[in-house]
């Protein structure tokens, strides 16, 4: 798994909006990893690829520097997912298997979900679940595409928020 597949980016109020949830056994997370919360036991668990809902993206990791695992009941601090928090990401794919693409402006306001890859986690045009809207595309420098006054490079951020 790799860090900060996901992470957030502004809201609403300028400041996010956190929760923290009881990790189940046998779970460890990665910053930026989306998570949810287990039908049964109520407990956090790392969402699958399509997930129907997310609790929120992982704020930091369930584990210690060393890798060894905190243990079922830590509490684990997600950025609630939400219409006024916006996450933004580099791992974006449209054809639903996770095949990186680049980004651009035509992708704002098309719907994506999170689908997992060999260890990493896409916002992707194509997958199944429909759980975000892309809400804008910013090049490797943090322009904005959509901008009309700057001179902006390809897309490689995209911007998106929970529905």
């Amino acid at each position: 798994m790799s860090d900060r597949d996901f992470s957030w980016y502004s809201s609403s109020t300028g400041t996010p909006s956190m929760a923290a949830y009881p990790v189940a056994a046998s779970e460890t997370f990665r910053v930026g990893e989306p998570t949810t919360i287990h039908n049964t036991s109520g407990l956090l668990v790392e969402a699958g690829t399509n997930p129907p809902d997310v609790a929120g993206i992982a704020a930091h990791r369930s584990t210690d520097r060393d890798g060894v695992d905190f243990g079922s009941g830590f509490l684990l601090t997600v950025y609630k997912g939400g219409p006024d928090q916006t996450f933004r990401t580099t791992k974006f794919a449209t054809d639903g298997a996770g095949t990186a693409a680049v980004p651009v402006i035509a992708n704002i306001g098309k719907i994506a979900g999170f689908i997992v890859v060999a260890g990493s986690w896409f916002l992707d045009l194509g997958a199944g679940n429909g759980i975000c809207e892309v809400t804008g595309i910013l090049d490797s420098n943090g322009r904005n595409l959509s901008d009309p006054n700057l001179l902006s490079g390809t897309g490689s951020i995209v911007l998106f928020r929970f529905i």
